[in-house]
């Protein structure tokens, strides 16, 4: 993938074109059975957010992980069902605190939910406000439905490739297999992790 044309600034443009002009989402998600539920994921900005802490709010229980050195967590939430929000507040390669959301969904006993930049925006996107006020109000009939993340994604991930001329249209932000770079392996991370890197730095 030519990830180098993929700037912070197109990003940012194209991904504020699509929030400002976003629709709802809100509404009653689709609610899984009750039982224990684990989610997992990797928690990034183009360098692991590691040792961070994990909040998860599903529609039935709560998790507080903490990442991994690689960004890495996995939480069983007891007694829990889908759909679920996570956040991860970490440290950013520049040294900044970052606090980035994502949505796990479906109807089973596992789920993915990565937590990165394009994450954020897609929920903004989707939902039609912002992701911590999503998160404040999970639960309480503000969720967002699997046809409004969807239809973000899709929205995102073309307007993005269209900006920096990059098919992004084999990554789903939420659930690809996402390796990190790390402080002590800044080459390590993959492609899907060379997508937040740039985001972060403005394609450095």
């Amino acid at each position: 993938m030519k990830l180098k044309a993929l700037g912070v600034t197109a990003m940012a443009v194209a991904a504020a074109a699509l929030v400002a002009a976003c629709g709802g989402g809100g509404g009653g998600g689709d609610v899984a059975t009750q039982s224990d539920v684990t989610l997992s994921g990797v928690a990034a900005t183009g360098l692991a957010l590691a040792s961070a802490p994990v909040d998860v709010k599903c529609a039935s229980g709560t998790g507080s992980p903490t990442t991994n050195a690689s960004g890495g967590y996995t939480v069983t939430v007891a007694n829990g069902a889908l759909p679920c929000i996570v956040k991860v507040t970490g440290t950013a390669a520049d040294g900044t605190t970052v606090t980035l959301h994502s949505l796990a969904q479906g109807t089973g006993s596992t789920a993915t939910a990565n937590v990165t930049p394009l994450t954020e925006v897609i929920l903004a996107r989707a939902v039609g406000t912002l992701p911590p006020d999503l998160f404040a109000n999970f639960g309480t009939g503000t969720t967002v439905t699997a046809e409004a993340v969807t239809q973000a994604k899709t929205d995102i991930l073309t307007a993005l490739s269209t900006a920096a001329g990059v098919d992004l249209s084999a990554i789903d932000p939420f659930k690809t297999p996402l390796v990190a770079a790390t402080s002590d392996n800044l080459a390590g991370g993959n492609d899907y992790d060379a997508v937040g890197r740039i985001y972060a730095t403005g394609g450095a």
